[in-house]
């Protein structure tokens, strides 16, 4: 690689030290990770792979695809909990933060490969002679092994994590556009299923819609079994990750999701999607919903006791637990047992479940009278929505993330959500937003007045152990 151009990195600014009312639209940018065209400064490091400005490395590798014989990858790094830094240390901080990322992706990389800060948390790679996408796989999760050691900053060590999507050329085309939009719809797809790496199909260029996996990575996707279900659960891989819900109202964490995962042996860690079909036809989806919610009581008490005294609890549930006889005593009998109040409890049914016979709705109902909330999630997205909110004894909604998505950008986005926040505030109910994953999402949400918020922009679900010390550090978010 030429020399041409070298100088000094320069600071990968902090796409977050700006006012609610600005957009990451109008954030500076740096020399080395945010630069104007043409002014990419390119910065060698020896056996390792080179950091460039976006400028540089979209024309670097617009140069590599013009070559007939070429085979590379485009991967899209998004660096999980970003916001929470800045919200605990500072911008300062979070700008050092950046700059380690960078530099450890650069570390991990072999000496023709590029990086680049392409705005906001997220990060860009070209990994050069990468013939297919089992290999493309092999090479993004290695790359990712360069975030596996904490970060130490401010002498406290924090633990992130990322998530990766991939487009390869020529399968996705030998165009620059083409290839970032494909690597764009490839990790919204990780994200949204809660896997580490996704390469999208060949055609995920020509259609956001139509981007799905490559055979490469559906062995995560593959129709798992009842048995293999049942040998988890005896094997204690199924784990309960937590997903922290900001008020900014408040300025508090009020709410932890509770979500489970199953970290598969072979095939990773398994978001539900990928195994509770498989666990109620073999009739074990009740189980996992009593050792989730056992869990998260177990997690909740532990976290009271430490301070958090407010803190409360949500567990996804379908509408099979609520249907049987012994659900009402069951949950009042693990709120016993960690010695919880019913106030700290949420109960979260998705509208996609049907809750309409008599028995679901009094065990809602009994539910309700102890004190424990129920939420429906993903409201607005089917024709459920109004007649559960007149059956059951509601108390929050979350909007669907597939409104926030476009809200900001979208008119039809922001009419929904501004008639979900009109009814919710009419009938006294809690409003949630989830999936907000931008600066621009977040700020619009709250002129439109909705205050209390989830997703990735403030950090993704993790593990127990990892909230304590979130819980700890956070800073108020008003």
């Amino acid at each position: 690689m030429s020399g041409r151009g070298m100088s000094d990195p320069a600071p990968i600014r902090n796409p977050h030290r700006f006012s609610d009312s600005m957009s990451l639209g109008d954030q500076p940018a740096s020399p080395a990770f945010g630069s104007t065209p043409g002014r990419g400064a390119v910065v060698e490091t020896a056996g390792r792979a080179s950091i460039v400005g976006p400028a540089a490395f979209f024309e670097r590798l617009q140069q590599a695809m013009a070559t007939p014989a070429s085979s590379l990858a485009l991967l899209v790094i998004d660096i999980d909990g970003f916001h929470a830094i800045n919200q605990a240390h500072g911008f300062a901080t979070g700008d050092r933060f950046l700059e380690m990322v960078g530099r450890r992706l650069a570390n991990r990389l072999r000496g023709d490969d590029l990086v680049t800060r392409l705005g906001g948390d997220e990060f860009a790679v070209l990994l050069a002679d990468v013939f297919d996408s089992a290999s493309a796989v092999a090479a993004a999760r290695d790359t990712l092994r360069a975030l596996d050691d904490p970060f130490q900053l401010n002498d406290r060590p924090h633990q992130v994590a990322a998530h990766v999507g991939m487009s390869l050329c020529p399968a996705h085309g030998r165009d620059v556009r083409s290839l970032l939009y494909a690597s764009r719809s490839a990790l919204r797809s990780a994200k949204e299923a809660g896997i580490d790496v996704v390469v999208a199909q060949p055609g995920a260029h020509r259609d956001w819609a139509s981007s799905w996996l490559l055979p490469a990575v559906a062995d995560r996707h593959a129709v798992v079994t009842g048995r293999e279900v049942r040998d988890g659960l005896l094997r204690g891989e199924f784990k309960v990750h937590y997903q922290p819900i900001h008020n900014f109202g408040t300025g508090r964490v009020e709410t932890l999701e509770a979500l489970v995962r199953w970290r598969h042996p072979t095939r990773g860690l398994l978001a539900p999607a990928n195994f509770l079909p498989a666990a109620e036809r073999a009739g074990l989806a009740h189980v996992i919903s009593v050792r989730v919610l056992d869990c998260a009581c177990d997690s909740l008490r532990r976290w009271r006791a430490r301070g958090h005294q407010q803190l409360r609890v949500a567990v996804n549930l379908s509408a099979q637990d609520f249907r049987r006889d012994d659900f009402a005593g069951t949950v009042a009998s693990t709120l016993e047992r960690h010695a919880l109040p019913p106030s700290s409890l949420e109960l979260e049914l998705t509208e996609h479940e049907q809750l309409d016979d008599d028995s679901a709705v009094l065990q809602a109902a009994e539910l309700a009278r102890h004190g424990v909330a129920l939420t429906i999630d993903d409201f607005g997205v089917k024709y459920s929505s109004l007649r559960y909110l007149h059956r059951l004894p509601v108390r929050a909604l979350k909007v669907d993330r597939s409104f926030v998505h476009d809200v900001g950008r979208s008119a039809a986005s922001n009419s929904i959500v501004s008639a979900v926040i009109g009814i919710a505030g009419k009938m006294g109910l809690r409003l949630v937003a989830e999936g907000v994953e931008e600066v621009r999402q977040m700020n619009e949400l709250r002129r439109l007045g909705c205050h209390i918020m989830q997703g990735f922009l403030f950090s993704p679900p993790v593990p127990a152990d990892a909230i304590g010390g979130y819980l700890d550090r956070t800073a108020p978010v008003m």
